[in-house]
């Protein structure tokens, strides 16, 4: 019997590692991996998906891939009540990510999250050369790009599926804390890590611990990979909250 639709691999490439998810029958991690060589994170996502589903389930093989928020760049949207439809929305994002980042310019793709009324939305961009360079690695690898996305944009559009929600996000050495109500970005925080990604969590929680603290008792964390800070430390940072690990198939 034929297939009529292919199998969808979701692939995430972060700053450490690679994440292959195929759908539930596995997730593989792939580390020591240079996660910038696109040719080899094809070919070894392609090795993961053989492993799981077979050489035969591979053939016209669609991949949805999520990148590490390294490869994007970010700016909010302050509400704009005369912005009516979606060209205006993504022109007035573009206009905001350009003004807030210098290196964003015509040659990198927008991607917008439209606000709910009186909101704030968000735009993140991605350069257009570094995509078609992606896109051509997979198909190389005879994989079929569908879709490609930063990882905060699949984060957001999980947390505005929950009536409330706290997401730490721990990629390598960014760390991004935010906070959903009612599918609104109520705020949007990051950290690098300098010293260690415990200490880097610590000083978000000192700017952020009171907003978190007075709207929810948990904390959903995004950690990608094998190389995790423990969830007893971030619970030591951010004192009354319970920790919640995102596990990889509600994300990718």
């Amino acid at each position: 019997m034929l297939r009529l639709w292919p199998k969808v691999l979701r692939v995430g490439v972060f700053q450490r590692e690679v994440l292959v998810q195929a759908g539930r029958k596995g997730e593989h991690i792939i580390s020591d991996i240079d996660t910038s060589d696109f040719g080899r994170v094809a070919a070894k996502a392609r090795e993961a998906a053989k492993r799981y589903l077979g050489q035969a389930e591979t053939a016209n093989l669609r991949v949805e891939l999520t990148l590490s928020d390294a490869f994007a760049r970010v700016a909010l949207l302050p509400w704009q009540p005369a912005l009516s439809d979606r060209e205006e929305v993504d022109a007035y994002a573009r206009l905001c990510l350009e003004a807030a980042i210098p290196e964003v310019n015509e040659s990198w793709n927008v991607l917008t999250h439209r606000a709910a009324f009186g909101a704030q939305g968000l735009a993140l961009a991605m350069r257009a050369v570094q995509l078609q360079a992606i896109e051509s690695a997979f198909r190389q690898c005879n994989l079929h790009l569908v879709q490609v996305r930063p990882t905060l944009s699949r984060l957001i559009d999980w947390a505005r599926k929950q009536s409330r929600a706290n997401v730490l996000q721990v990629d390598g050495r960014v760390i991004c804390l935010f906070r959903m109500t009612a599918g609104n970005l109520d705020y949007l925080e990051f950290e690098i890590e300098a010293d260690s990604v415990r200490a880097a969590i610590a000083r978000l929680a000192a700017r952020c611990n009171t907003s978190v603290s007075s709207r929810s008792n948990t904390i959903h964390v995004w950690q990608p990979g094998s190389r995790e800070e423990s969830l007893e430390g971030i619970s030591s940072a951010f004192p009354g909250i319970s920790p919640l690990k995102l596990p990889a198939h509600e994300i990718l």
